[in-house]
């Protein structure tokens, strides 16, 4: 770069600390969805601008993480990570909807997938009752009612799910009760 060019601050995205965490709060509604026949667990979170996705999956999924321009992610506790990949036009499967987002690489715990303002954006006017977990909107020309699971934090897994999730290194912490 030249010295006399300006130099270009690159994007600022925040992710909330449940989002990044995979915890709910009262801005998130957890979803079950897929990618590519996989099962994801889908947050979408209203204060989060960007839609993200974890970085192990990537590869294990198959997609093709492109290099993008830096992206600043505040994360819950105000620091500053720098990402430089994004996943574009990724299919996502949601109660038999299926929606075409970019999702930005990120290590998040918990959630597979966070879709944020950006895609709920995109979407137009939207209902949302955070009372019941739902959410409509018109889609396609269709009147869409999503329904947020309200026991997806709390739910056993199998010992191929265990596997697989060690397999991709989606594994922090492992408890046995």
């Amino acid at each position: 770069m030249p010295k006399d060019s300006p130099q270009t601050n690159p994007p600022q995205a925040q992710i909330s600390f449940y989002a990044l965490s995979g915890h709910l709060d009262l801005e998130t509604l957890c979803l079950e969805g897929q990618i590519s026949n996989q099962t994801m667990i889908i947050l979408i979170n209203g204060g989060s601008t960007h839609n993200f996705m974890q970085e192990c999956l990537v590869k294990h999924l198959g997609l093709m993480a492109q290099p993008t321009q830096s992206l600043k992610v505040m994360v819950g506790n105000s620091n500053e990570v720098d990402y430089h990949y994004l996943c574009p036009g990724v299919m996502v499967h949601v109660q038999e909807r299926v929606f075409t987002v970019d999702l930005h690489v990120l290590p998040l715990c918990g959630a597979d997938i966070v879709l944020s303002v950006q895609w709920l954006k995109s979407l137009g006017p939207v209902l949302t009752d955070y009372n019941y977990l739902t959410m409509k909107f018109i889609h396609e020309g269709k009147f869409i009612e999503q329904n947020g699971d309200t026991d997806m934090g709390m739910r056993s897994i199998t010992l191929p799910q265990l596997r697989s999730m060690i397999r991709t290194n989606s594994v922090s912490d492992y408890f046995h009760i």
